[in-house]
């Protein structure tokens, strides 16, 4: 889906500045801002109720790597991109990559294991957390 939105100047320059400080590209920035405020949101809507094991595995799913780690990242996938990474930025790539595989592993299990603990499906869980795949 594509979407297209004025900006008073102010405001533009503001999440230029912003998404500059983070190392990506503004529209990137502005994504990622929409779908942390989604996810914020999803969150909102769950059972207040939550039992005490929901609640731990709810922590577990919503802890993430930090952004810098996201950042340096996404860093080093434009300059591969671009062809100007060095030998030691690629081993870093694929060292964080390996990082984030790792995470993802263990946040998969954890939601897995909620959906089991609702008795819905895996799908569904995701579906509910408002989780989809990050797009590179």
């Amino acid at each position: 889906m594509s979407l297209t939105k004025e900006l008073n100047p102010e405001l533009e320059a503001q999440l230029h500045e912003e998404a500059t400080k983070t190392g990506i590209d503004t529209s990137a920035f502005v994504v990622r801002m929409v779908e942390a405020q989604l996810r914020r949101k999803t969150r909102q809507r769950l059972p207040a109720n939550l039992s005490s094991e929901d609640s731990i595995l709810l922590q577990k799913i919503n802890q993430g790597l930090p952004e810098t780690t996201w950042q340096e990242y996404d860093n080093l996938i434009a300059k591969r991109r671009g062809e100007v990474s060095t030998p030691r930025e690629q081993a870093r790539l694929v060292e964080l990559s390996e990082s984030i595989e790792e995470s993802n592993t263990k946040r998969i299990e954890y939601i897995a294991e909620l959906a089991q603990r609702r008795h819905i499906s895996l799908k569904t869980m995701m579906s509910q957390l408002g989780i989809k795949p990050r797009k590179v």
